[in-house]
């Protein structure tokens, strides 16, 4: 079930780009990705434990002869494995900002806070629309960045050591304090 639950972004993503790339040959159609938009996302690897926040940083950049749109930058982050679910929503409350037209030449820097919530290989993307008017829904996506993130290990999880002791240490100590009574009374 997890599997299900895991691919239908990943596939409607993929599904849409590729409707997109046949729809461009006809006319009328929109391009397959923005006019002279390319987008880039910062660093390239992460390394990071379970918990731990981290920054990504994207670059959208007009490299065309005209004016953008405003345009839209989504955030996505997919598990590499198909046995890890990845909820983006727990890995960055913001994934989604507006960007005013981009004049020819020009570019936009947009710094994303994730926070990583599940041990594993993870890839993180940005995808760029325009909003309004020639190209709208026409997709750009940018370069991947690959977080790996590795599980804390612990020897006080979530502050039960103390419990997992102390309660052996307690009961052990009224089992002595009686058998020393019984003793003492005999």
């Amino acid at each position: 079930m997890r599997r299900l639950l895991l691919w239908p972004g990943v596939l409607g993503l993929g599904l849409l780009a590729l409707g997109m790339q046949g729809l461009a040959g006809l006319p009328g159609a929109v391009a397959a990705a923005p006019s002279g938009v390319s987008a880039s996302l910062e660093p390239a690897r992460a390394s990071v434990p379970v918990g731990d926040r981290f920054t990504v940083r994207s670059v959208i950049r007009n490299d065309g002869s005209t004016a953008t749109t405003p345009l839209l930058a989504h955030l996505d982050i997919v598990s590499l494995r198909s046995d890890v679910y990845v909820d983006a929503e727990d890995w960055s409350a913001l994934r989604t900002r507006q960007l005013a037209p981009l004049a020819p030449g020009h570019s936009a820097s947009v710094e994303w806070s994730v926070r990583a919530v599940s041990a594993g290989g993870f890839g993180l993307h940005v995808v760029v629309l325009h909003v309004v008017g020639p190209g709208a829904g026409a997709l750009a996506v940018s370069t991947p960045s690959y977080a790996e993130v590795t599980a804390r290990r612990t020897l006080n999880p979530g502050g039960s050591l103390g419990v997992v002791l102390g309660v052996p240490a307690v009961v052990a100590a009224g089992a002595l304090a009686a058998r020393l009574r019984r003793r003492t009374r005999g």
